[in-house]
């Protein structure tokens, strides 16, 4: 299957966004702030350039219409897997909140 053929949902958009976030965090604390970009200023502003066109794509993503994956299940948590584990065997006394003044302190 090629790339252009897997059909996306909502997580694909919310995960190009964090990748879009997290390598122009990157970028500008680890390469644009770095002391030879500030000794070269040709460099930092190529690196600049680089830099905005990153954050323009972040917002031609954020601003894409995202498909309505309602019924898509990738984005349901799936609880199926704790029903069996020792948290659901919690005794009941444990399993409601306390108020302080049912404490007596």
């Amino acid at each position: 299957m090629r790339e252009k053929d897997i059909p996306l949902d909502s997580y694909h958009y919310h995960e190009i966004l964090d990748r879009l976030s997290v390598f122009t965090d990157t970028i500008d604390r680890y390469v644009f702030k770095h002391p030879v970009s500030k000794h070269h200023p040709e460099l930092s502003d190529i690196i600049e350039e680089a830099l905005i066109k990153l954050v323009d794509a972040y917002q031609m993503v954020a601003n894409l219409p995202v498909l309505d994956d309602s019924n898509d299940d990738i984005l349901k948590p799936n609880y199926s897997q704790f029903e069996d584990s020792t948290f659901s065997q919690i005794p009941p006394e444990f399993s409601k909140p306390t108020r302080t003044d049912d404490l007596n302190i």
